[in-house]
């Protein structure tokens, strides 16, 4: 509950995410981690995305809690 509203929120990670907003696979893999606020109901839109910026090879999002 990172926003303590009182319910559980949910982090995705995908490390292998370009974080170049494209469909195009570039084998960057700077990584990216989706942040869904918790409540009476999830939609499909993050409410935070962390990108990796441009460095190769970063892959944030590959650990998350």
């Amino acid at each position: 509950d990172a926003n303590a509203n009182g319910t559980r929120d949910l982090v995705i990670g995908a490390p292998d995410d370009d974080a170049d907003c494209n469909a195009t696979e570039d084998a960057v893999n700077a990584g990216r981690a989706f942040w869904f606020s918790g409540g009476s109901s999830l939609d499909n839109i993050a409410d935070l995305t962390l990108n990796g910026g441009t460095e190769p090879g970063a892959q944030a999002g590959t650990a998350v809690q």
